[in-house]
């Protein structure tokens, strides 16, 4: 992809169900409000989804400059890191559940799914690349917030 074609507004017309920066904001907003931020449970799964969101960030951050061989070789990494913050989204919905906060709003809007009772990483399979940005846009977050 050329330099001039990686943009913002670029994303929103591809074709995977992309997230507005609204929408990003707007489920970000859900899950640090609607959740207890001082449960010791929550704060855990927090950390652990963020952390593996900047992991993941990274990676897909890099993939534009990568040669083919390159990706060949890094697709395996790329692949389980998106596996491990799908799991942490995952996680962080059952924390929502056995503390009865409502969960609706955002995994909703993220997973594009009714409320499963347990969701697992296959019923995200067609939805993965949308948990993906998402993640991108928390470590874009926490990113900006670290200076």
């Amino acid at each position: 992809m050329e330099i001039e074609q990686i943009t913002f507004d670029n994303y929103l017309l591809s074709h995977h169900e992309p997230l507005t920066f609204e929408e990003m904001v707007n489920i970000h907003k859900q899950i640090i409000t609607l959740a207890d931020t001082t449960n010791e449970d929550f704060k855990e799964y927090w950390e652990e989804t963020v952390k593996s969101s900047i992991y993941y960030s990274e990676i897909r951050g890099n993939w534009n400059f990568m040669s083919k061989a390159e990706k060949m070789d890094r697709d395996p990494f790329r692949t389980s890191a998106h596996n491990i913050v799908i799991d942490n989204f995952i996680l962080l919905e059952r924390i929502f559940k056995i503390n009865n906060w409502d969960n609706r709003s955002w995994t909703e809007s993220l997973f594009l799914n009714g409320n499963n009772e347990n969701t697992t990483r296959k019923d995200l399979d067609e939805h993965r690349k949308r948990i993906g940005d998402f993640a991108n846009y928390l470590a874009f977050v926490y990113s900006l917030s670290g200076r």
